[in-house]
């Protein structure tokens, strides 16, 4: 298998319906990074990237929702004691990710997917490819390409495709490229759950 078609399938599923007729900022489910989706589980998450060929090298805990709910009640709770999961770090030969997760009432869901692309067989091919498969993006610039939410990243609500062609990386490899796959108002709505609960005593 080519680096090539490896990068190909690295992309293909991600955005399928972006440029569909009348489409905007698609909804969560429509988007893919190599078997990886926002609002996955932790297991969800696992067992996808296995599938995919990636290790697990990494994972952060962070506070489950009860224990966030906990912490905005004033309490002191020790990292080490988290029952939830921040992050999980994934490698394979070609690529390198970073799954992010909120705390929910259902458990930790993935809100965020960063993927840093570390061979490709042209460099030309990865930027063609990208617009073969979601068209020209609604908003590009020497730093980013943008689908769905075209906002400043600060601001957006709405889940958002960012291409990176050119990312800054101070780890090595340096990436020859950088997909991030987003849902903002996932992440808005644990913070706004875990503000309730605490609101009302929960």
């Amino acid at each position: 298998m080519t680096m090539r078609s490896v990068f190909l399938g690295l992309l293909f599923g991600v955005a399928q319906t972006l440029f569909a007729l009348g489409a905007s900022a698609a909804d969560p489910s429509t988007f893919e990074v190599m078997g990886l989706k926002l609002g996955m589980t932790v297991s969800e998450t696992q067992e996808a990237s296995k599938q995919a060929g990636f290790t697990i090298t990494g994972r952060d805990p962070g506070p489950s929702f009860e224990q966030a709910v906990a912490q905005k009640h004033g309490k002191r709770i020790s990292g080490t004691a988290y029952s939830g999961v921040n992050k999980i770090n994934l490698a394979r030969d070609d690529a390198r990710a970073e799954v992010f997760f909120a705390p929910t009432p259902e458990g930790p869901r993935a809100y965020q997917i960063a993927v840093d692309v570390l061979k490709v067989s042209d460099r030309d091919d990865l930027t063609a490819d990208i617009i073969a498969k979601y068209g020209q993006p609604e908003q590009r610039g020497e730093h980013e390409w943008l689908w769905g939410d075209t906002g400043m990243f600060y601001a957006r609500t709405k889940p958002y495709l960012e291409f990176q062609p050119n990312p800054v990386s101070a780890t090595t490899p340096k990436p020859l490229g950088r997909l991030i796959l987003a849902d903002p108002a996932l992440q808005k709505r644990s913070k706004k759950a875990i503000a309730d609960n605490a609101r009302t005593g929960g």
